[in-house]
């Protein structure tokens, strides 16, 4: 009789032995399974780090281009301005502007005088130029100072009129309205950086991730 509850205990023994084992078994897959998903998530997350710190650096870098190209093109305007102001401050814009004038009016009915009003702060140089003036005008003229900054030819009932400044800012508009390549690429730009979000939701949702073409 006490052989017999020996061995049913030592088969109870066993048997617990055997379902502990199991357990641990169990546990163990359990755990590895875990750390498995726990390191793929770390990879995945990882990775998806990454590529955003990378669409940032991208996008960084975009806009610091696009920084680079607004200053640049502000330089040009500026640098064509100094040009322009430079050159139309010459002595002898007077003589090229009346030379320019006078080659377009018919011949004078009559003896009416030449008006010439300069700014203000161009009347001396223009009176150094009486010679020259007298070699395109025959007839009689005056050279009148006046406090705006055109110049005006007056003869007759024709008359003509120049503002340096407001040439150089037409000018200028018309440099800003041409052909923008700048702002082409920043277009272009900003169809690259949308579809490189597009790909990136995509790869985050688990979708299959398109090629990106170039636009």
């Amino acid at each position: 009789m006490i052989k017999r509850e020996h061995l049913q205990r030592q088969r109870c023994a066993m048997d617990l032995i055997k379902q502990a084992r199991r357990e641990a078994v169990k546990c163990l897959k359990q755990a590895a399974e875990e750390a498995e998903r726990l390191r793929s998530q770390a990879i995945s997350e990882g990775f998806q780090q990454g590529v955003l710190a990378a669409a940032d650096a991208v996008a960084d870098y975009l806009a610091e281009r696009q920084g680079l190209r607004l200053s640049l093109q502000r330089e040009v305007e500026d640098h064509a301005r100094a040009l322009l102001t430079a050159a139309l401050s010459h002595a002898d814009l007077l003589l090229v502007l009346l030379e320019e004038w006078l080659a377009q009016q018919p011949e004078p009915s009559i003896p009416a005088p030449l008006e010439l009003c300069v700014p203000s702060d161009r009347h001396a140089a223009a009176l150094r130029l009486k010679r020259q003036i007298g070699a395109l005008w025959r007839g009689k003229y005056d050279i009148i100072a006046h406090d705006g900054g055109s110049f005006i030819m007056k003869h007759g009932d024709q008359v003509a009129e120049f503002d340096a400044e407001a040439f150089i800012d037409a000018a200028t508009r018309q440099m800003a309205s041409c052909p923008d390549y700048g702002t082409k690429a920043r277009r272009l730009s900003e169809q690259g950086l949308q579809a490189l979000s597009d790909r990136l939701m995509r790869h985050f949702a688990g979708e299959h991730a398109l090629p990106i073409n170039e636009p």
